[in-house]
Formats: structure tokens, C-alpha cells, sequence
């Protein structure tokens, strides 16, 4: 949201790009990195699109959700970020922190994709039948201006050694088991309680 998502789709941002945000939400985070900044000792994380199994929504439980009551769903197709996986941000930030490589970077899974293109890789992945129709960004309406562009080079990253973080598919196909995981013990938890009783 720092950026204005007009540098092209196949030309992700670099961390020294030009940030230009659309909305007050991105000029906040703008002045907030800057304010940050002010002390050397910093790590800034940039990052987009993040989904974990904690808290009631993100974007994966949303779609999963809404196709419970719908066979089709209108997803823009114009709007391309990289779907990043908590697991795998915590992993980058605990790398980060144990070196004084302060600075600005950006922390996002590899890859990147529109809000469609992932919406059809969580229902395929889910195994579920609800279509996804393709739109535009501007029949979408939303509070506030978003960057259609928002895909980020990891290049900083690998220049000071850190690793690069996993391709979105692949966090996303293990955030799926963890879902899994939780809801079988969420079932055993359950199972013992109605025995006690």
C-alpha cells in the first residue's frame, strides 16, 4: 500500500522504488516506516496479502466461507500481490532479527498472483465447485483506492543472505494442513468432552 501499482506485472517493486501510496491507510504505513527509520537500529518488514490460522478472517477463510452459500463469486482479476503464509513471515522475521542487517525489506512468499487466480487455487486445492467469475477492480467498489500492482522483489533479501521465502503456492498448500491438524484436534477435544460427560 506504500506503492501506487503502476509499475508493471512482470517488474516487481524494489525496496529503494518510489513509494507513492493512493490512500491514507498506505500514507500512514509510509510515515510510519519513515518515523521508524529514524533509529539505525531498525528492521522494517514489508509484506502483503497475509493469511494465517489465527484470528476469524483473512482472505482463504473468507472465499472458503462465501462458497458455502454461493455456486459462483466475483473476484477481481486485475489486482496481483503475493499471498503470504504467517509461518512463513515468522520464519523470515526470526532470521532477520538474530543479525544487525537493519533496514527496509520486502517479506512476502515468492510469486506472485491476482485475487482470482488465488481464489481458483484455494477452491481447487479445497476441492470446491464454486466459479469464479473474473472482474475488474473498477466494479468493485471499496472505501478506498488500492494499488492493482502490489508484487515485491525479494532481491534485498538475498543480497544480505537471508532466504528467500517459499513460493505462495506452497505456503498456502502447508497452511492447508495446519487447518487440517487443528481441526482434528479441535475434534478429539470435543470427543473427550462428550465422554467425561
Amino acid at each position: 500500500y506504500v506503492f501506487d501499482g503502476t509499475k508493471g506485472i512482470n517488474n516487481p517493486y524494489e525496496v529503494d522504488d518510489e513509494p507513492n501510496p493512493l490512500s491514507v491507510y498506505g500514507k500512514t504505513k509510509l510515515l510510519g516506516e519513515k518515523n521508524a527509520l529514524i533509529n539505525p537500529k531498525t528492521f522494517i518488514a514489508r509484506t502483503s496479502w497475509v493469511y494465517g490460522s489465527n484470528g476469524e478472517k483473512n482472505f482463504p477463510k473468507t472465499m472458503i466461507n462465501v462458497s458455502k452459500t454461493k455456486t459462483e463469486v466475483n473476484v477481481v482479476d486485475d489486482e496481483y500481490g503475493s499471498p503470504t503464509y504467517t509461518v512463513d513471515l515468522a520464519k523470515e522475521i526470526v532470521e532477520m532479527v538474530g543479525t544487525e542487517k537493519y533496514g527496509l525489506y520486502h517479506t512476502t512468499n515468492s510469486g506472485c498472483c491476482s485475487r482470482a487466480e488465488f481464489t481458483e487455487f484455494i477452491y481447487k486445492l479445497c476441492k470446491i465447485n464454486t466459479v469464479v467469475n473474473h472482474i475488474k477492480s473498477a466494479d468493485y467498489s471499496r472505501a478506498a483506492k488500492v494499488p492493482t500492482e502490489g508484487c515485491m522483489s525479494p532481491d534485498k533479501l538475498a543480497e544480505n543472505g537471508f532466504p528467500i521465502m517459499p513460493h505462495w503456492k506452497d505456503g498456502f498448500r502447508r497452511y492447508l494442513e495446519e487447518m487440517r491438524e487443528i481441526e482434528e484436534a479441535e475434534k478429539k477435544k470435543e470427543l473427550k468432552l462428550v465422554n467425561k460427560n
